[in-house]
């Protein structure tokens, strides 16, 4: 039986916030559409939690033999029977009306892929500005031949999605736009959905300090513009609840230094490519 869409979930350790989610789900107006938890052989009660929601909704739990979150993508989109499939955090929150939104902007746009907005959940003023400035940019972007995803939330036809190979398991971080940018390559757009939100979650900011974060930000987006993907493990960037970024607090440097540093990082990258 297939349904209008997949909801692909990749877990590790997420048993405090993955119910919040799965809740949000089965409180949607919209019911057609299913939800498939891929989980990475959680050492807690993830499992379990996702269990109890399968009354609600119309659930399915597969076990992943690795962690790794597009591997745990991909493997979901196989198992899913959608004629589209959307990729959600096991963090992220979302309005009853999402699934109808979504379906209504499928059904108008045709597109083959379509990018819902991302706002923080429980930001302060200044992480909804940055959020806000950050937007513009993605925005402005897809104007360009290198667009920028606003986070991990995309939708795809899910023909198209296996046909382009799913995700890039092979990619460290930023598999999002890099995705995003490989199909731009192919000729296909991506339609950018304003008013259908995704909340994420700022527990990765508030828990390991927002200028730390920036730079990994930072390092990641100089690499994916110098080549295309993020494949060099420069800091630590782990998946799940329970992971262990979440259990160091490291030491904040300045902003300009980080831009200098970074910029200078860029520079040298560029000029590799080139003599390449």
């Amino acid at each position: 039986m297939s349904v209008f869409l997949s909801v692909v979930i990749p877990t590790l350790n997420e048993e405090k916030y993955l119910p919040r989610l799965l809740k949000d789900l089965a409180n949607q107006s919209e019911k057609d559409f299913e939800v498939i938890v891929v989980d990475g052989n959680s050492e807690d009660q993830t499992a379990e939690k996702a269990v109890e929601f399968e009354k609600r909704c119309r659930l399915k739990l597969v076990a992943s033999k690795k962690r790794n979150l597009s591997y745990q993508r991909n493997l979901g989109a196989k198992h899913a029977v959608g004629t589209y499939v959307i990729f959600l955090d096991a963090d992220a929150r979302v309005g009853k009306q999402f699934i109808q939104k979504l379906k209504k902007s499928a059904s108008l746009s045709k597109h083959l892929l379509l990018l819902p907005i991302h706002i923080p959940e429980n930001a302060t003023y200044q992480d909804k500005l940055l959020n806000k400035v950050l937007a513009f940019f993605v925005e402005a972007s897809h104007f360009t031949d290198k667009p920028f995803s606003y986070g991990p939330s995309a939708m795809f036809q899910r023909h198209f999605f296996n046909h382009i190979g799913g995700y890039d398991e092979e990619v460290f971080v930023y598999e999002d736009h890099e995705i995003v940018q490989r199909v731009r390559k192919m000729g296909v757009h991506a339609k950018l959905l304003q008013h259908v939100a995704v909340k994420f979650s700022m527990r990765r900011f508030k828990t390991e300090g927002r200028l730390n974060v920036f730079r990994k930000y930072l390092i990641a987006y100089l690499q994916i513009l110098a080549k295309g993907r993020v494949t060099e493990k420069s800091f630590t960037y782990e998946m799940g609840g329970s992971a262990a970024y979440l259990l160091k607090q490291k030491k904040n440097e300045s902003l300009p230094k980080l831009v200098n540093k970074y910029f200078d990082k860029l520079k040298n990258m560029l000029e590799e490519q080139e003599s390449s």
